[in-house]
């Protein structure tokens, strides 16, 4: 599989995810000044695994980071980081196998609190 089959799955994935009014910011797309809660996704390819029998599995994570205003409290952005957790947890997306997404600790900015999720995955 390519990484660009790969990508694809993925974001479909992520489109799918239930984000209300929140916007995502895609990889080298513009994205309007934001003021409220918004999603950053980042694609990236790790190694490549050889098997035996010939048959190469890339690997790397999904990276989407929840950005919230600061000053708000933790509490609306770990609800969002953990949400998006759960939307990959686990899946299988046509040939991509995700794992078990694990949660950074908040990152806190002079404007932004942020909280990546790295989402683990693997192409069969």
């Amino acid at each position: 599989m390519s990484w660009t089959a790969a990508r694809a799955a993925l974001d479909s994935r992520m489109s799918a995810l239930n984000i209300g009014t929140a916007k995502i910011a895609w990889p080298n797309v513009p994205l309007d000044a934001q003021t409220s809660l918004y999603y950053a996704v980042h694609f990236l390819p790790a190694t490549v695994h050889p098997e035996m029998s010939g048959a190469d599995h890339e690997s790397g994570i999904y990276q989407v980071s929840v950005f919230a205003p600061a000053g708000h409290g933790i509490g609306p952005a770990l609800t969002k980081a953990q949400a998006v957790a759960d939307h990959f947890k686990r899946q299988n997306l046509n040939g991509i196998s995700c794992g078990v997404p694990t949660l950074s600790p908040p990152v806190t900015e002079p404007n932004w609190l942020q909280i990546a999720v790295s989402i683990p995955f693997v192409c069969l």
